[in-house]
């Protein structure tokens, strides 16, 4: 249905909130919704975002990971540090990340 149809395509926060064993299947139906040419950027958590988190939570990625991960299915044209934020109830706080650039070839 929406095959080709897409020429910039956002993930902000899905990337890294999948399971491991559903990451191919996602990356591979967002380029199949893109046009030739498409860009992908995707921003996803880095290692050492959450610290010595206990339990489960979005995956923190190495920049080898996700270069691995991405370069699957989309040629990597760049991949740069980057920052989310979020706000807490002591204040905001800053996370590494990563930002992604990708393109359909």
């Amino acid at each position: 249905m929406y095959d080709g149809r897409f020429t910039t395509i956002f993930d902000s926060g899905l990337l890294h909130a999948l399971p491991a064993e559903l990451r191919d299947g996602y990356l591979q139906s967002v380029y199949r919704a893109a046009t030739p040419g498409a860009r992908f950027y995707i921003l996803a958590f880095g290692a050492g975002a959450f610290g010595d988190l206990d339990g489960p939570g979005p995956t923190q990625f190495t920049e080898e990971e996700l270069r691995e991960v991405v370069s699957r299915h989309w040629q990597v044209d760049e991949i740069r540090p980057a920052q989310l934020y979020a706000a807490l109830p002591e204040g905001r706080t800053q996370m590494p990340a990563f930002l992604v650039t990708a393109t359909k070839v």
